[in-house]
């Protein structure tokens, strides 16, 4: 599948999200109007990732608390509510029942602290999640923070921006305690988020030497999918992928086996080494399976690297 984005003789500069773009945003009248905090991180020796999300829907008086952690030999360890009270003010601070996710700004565009505690779930087969089972409680905690290390990329059709950062910090799970340091991304969005009306792929990483990759793939139904992308060297600048490919195959419990992603020359193939997944439902009932993983890339020049990759996989839809 071949996503080809507009020619031009000379192509402009990628814009970048401005400074206040990290906070609140007023919002829409939309019912499915929402806003997101997303955060990832994948530990230097690729044998934990975690990512944490934070998505608000005014309209429906509700947020939803989001965190993961697994890796390879590990079970999936997940805080997962989708019913929790939405902030007060201005603050990033969500509290529901023993639960709490805390998100602080300490720098606007370089740095962002992230904080999460309370009732997880340990489940021993990923796929679990996807079916709706219910895990075994474990007490979870992390603490880790975002730093910017690289240039933030705001999307140019939506509100919407990317930024590769390094992460940092702990986590806890049950008696255990894991000091994390790797690579990771981080991104907000605002604006109508209908999980069940489209299909994607989104990735973002890097590879050994520094350069990093990040490329979406939209997909409506009867239209042709939409690319956005772009690739950062580790020399520095930042290049809007022209052309973003992807495919991807699932087994039969829904989890990812093997997938492709290119991004303009570069060929990567993705091997799934951890999942933290979630079945997502609708308040009419459409169901979209959401097999987000941590994951090996081997690309075709000979490098390797690693990402956190994500396919909404929309049930109502096959």
């Amino acid at each position: 599948m071949e996503v080809p984005r507009s020619a031009g003789a000379a192509p402009e500069a990628p814009p970048r999200p401005a400074p206040a773009d990290e906070h609140r945003h007023p919002p829409g009248g939309e019912q499915l109007w929402n806003e997101s905090w997303y955060f990832d991180v994948i530990s230097r020796d690729q044998r934990i990732g975690a990512y944490v999300r934070l998505g608000l829907t005014p309209n429906l008086g509700l947020s939803w608390i989001t965190a993961m952690v697994c890796g390879p030999g590990r079970p999936t360890v997940a805080v997962v509510d989708g019913q929790a009270p939405l902030p007060d003010g201005e603050q990033l601070v969500v509290t529901s029942g023993d639960r709490q996710i805390e998100l602080n700004c300490l720098s606007e565009l370089q740095v962002f602290q992230v904080r999460v505690t309370g009732a997880g779930a340990e489940y021993r087969e990923a796929a679990a999640l996807l079916r709706g089972e219910a895990g075994t409680p474990v007490p979870v905690g992390l603490d880790l923070t975002w730093e910017t290390a690289g240039q933030p990329y705001a999307y140019r059709r939506t509100t919407r921006y990317e930024i590769p950062c390094c992460a940092v910090g702990t986590l806890r799970i049950g008696d255990e305690e894991v000091a994390l340091a790797g690579t990771g991304q981080r991104d907000h969005s605002w604006g109508v988020r209908d999980w069940w009306s489209a299909e994607w792929m989104w990735s973002a990483g890097s590879l050994e030497d520094g350069e990093r990759l990040h490329g979406l793939v939209f997909r409506l139904p009867g239209r042709p999918p939409l690319g956005v992308g772009y690739r950062q060297p580790a020399q520095g600048g930042i290049h809007d992928a022209r052309r973003v490919t992807a495919a991807e195959e699932a087994g039969p419990d829904g989890l990812i086996t093997r997938a492709r992603i290119g991004i303009d020359e570069l060929d990567l193939e993705v091997t799934p080494l951890a999942f933290g997944p979630l079945r997502i439902e609708a308040p009419d009932g459409r169901v979209s399976e959401f097999p987000r993983a941590m994951c090996r890339l081997t690309a075709a020049d000979g490098r390797s690297g690693v990402a956190w990759v994500e396919w909404n996989r929309n049930r109502s839809l096959s």
